[in-house]
């Protein structure tokens, strides 16, 4: 829109029924341009009634250049008592007034903030939840393996336990025959010693 060939110098706002007409103009004084990025600001002096959000007759901005004459010359922001006219003036833009951002999306754009928000937080309570719950059904398969292996264990060390009963049992028992069994050879020999005595014969 804008070169360094042509000259920023009016804008005005004017209604979709009356064109023609300008409801304000400014020249300028009221604008500031950055010659090098060809950026620039206008200001518009209110109060300015009807002008944002008018659907039954909207409302536009103007931009307009000074293509002639010595366009460095050019005093923006600098106050005069020049009366801005456009006729020798080219209009290079017209765009529809909007309040940016709109208070209305803002309102939208808030509520879809804090909506977010809530089921950000809710999905976080349903992780930890779910979180909690599958930490409490890990513990108790733990506990139930735990008392499983100490049952095995438990059972493992009552069979050993039965098994040396056995053993001292039977050998209790081969201990008792054979004490006996030498109680028989002791009485025989006795048997012998007495028939070996004097006056008697060794046969009987």
């Amino acid at each position: 829109m804008l070169s360094k060939a042509v000259g920023l110098y009016a804008a005005r706002i004017v209604s979709a029924s009356k064109m023609d007409k300008a409801l304000v103009v400014v020249g300028p004084p009221q604008m500031q341009l950055n010659k090098d990025t060809m950026e620039f600001i206008i200001e518009l002096p209110g109060p300015l009634e009807n002008v944002w959000h008018d659907k039954e007759d909207p409302k536009y901005v103007e931009i307009y250049v000074r293509k002639t004459g010595n366009i460095g010359a050019i005093k923006y922001g600098v106050p005069d008592n020049e009366r801005i006219k456009v006729d020798s003036l080219s209009l290079v833009h017209r765009q529809k007034l909007d309040v940016f951002p709109d208070p209305r999306t803002e309102i939208e754009d808030a509520k879809d903030r804090e909506d977010y928000e809530i089921e950000k937080a809710a999905a976080a309570a349903r992780r930890e939840e779910d979180r909690q719950q599958k930490e409490a059904e890990d513990q108790v398969r733990r506990e139930a393996k735990r008392k499983a292996m100490e049952a095995l264990e438990n059972r493992g060390a009552g069979g050993d336990y039965e098994s040396g009963d056995g053993m001292s049992g039977e050998d209790s028992e081969g201990k008792s025959r054979d004490g006996s069994g030498s109680e028989g050879h002791s009485a025989s020999k006795g048997s012998k010693l007495q028939s070996s005595g004097p006056g008697e014969s060794q046969d009987s």
